[in-house]
């Protein structure tokens, strides 16, 4: 959740229903809250409209904060950071789709960014403590060649193969409509009967 909803009650209905409250509400029915902990994107000044994200300064206070109102997960940019004081990162390399290159572009350009990711290790980020939430290896959304779930499947398994090491403990899949996740799934399973994907 974004901060403001983290610790305000100026989106809430309920006059009863404080900051502390509301964490201990999420909590009691088996919610486990995450918050973003970065201060969001900015224009990155002499750049061709690139953007940087602000917030690292006083970041480890933050998320110490963060986890003692009941936070147990942030997004990625803070990785080492919010292990340090207790949260379980969610590391979300994205590919993004918004163009007419095939499946085959997308699996290629996703291997040398996920090669990268996983230098994580050299900021003594540990594995076993994050969640993986990948995007698909698909077609661009401007591709006229469509991808079939089964293909989706396979491509994505060979990605996640190749470059997840085994100690990361959990991979959440993203940007995909439930009637197509139902597909995927089922083809995950059929081609790799032990790999827990959700």
């Amino acid at each position: 959740m974004y901060l403001e909803l983290s610790f305000s009650r100026r989106h809430c209905t309920n006059p009863q229903l404080t900051a502390a409250k509301w964490w201990m509400f999420l909590s009691q029915g088996d919610i486990v809250p995450g918050i973003k902990v970065d201060k969001g994107l900015v224009p990155l000044a002499g750049s061709n409209n690139e953007s940087w994200c602000q917030g690292l300064d006083g970041l480890t206070s933050r998320t110490a904060a963060y986890y003692k109102q009941g936070a147990r997960f942030p997004k990625w940019r803070t990785t080492a950071i919010s292990q340090d004081n207790g949260l379980v990162p969610i590391v979300e390399p994205e590919i993004l789709l918004d163009a007419s290159h095939g499946i085959d572009r997308t699996l290629e350009v996703a291997q040398k960014v996920w090669s990268k990711v996983f230098f994580l290790a050299e900021n003594n980020v540990l594995f076993e403590g994050i969640l993986l939430k990948p995007s698909m290896v698909t077609h661009g959304a401007e591709c006229p060649e469509r991808a079939t779930p089964e293909k989706v499947a396979e491509y994505t398994l060979t990605l996640l193969k190749r470059r997840v090491p085994p100690s990361v403990p959990g991979i959440m899949v993203s940007h995909l409509p439930v009637f197509q996740k139902k597909n995927w799934l089922l083809s995950c399973t059929k081609s790799s009967p032990g790999l827990k994907i959700s």
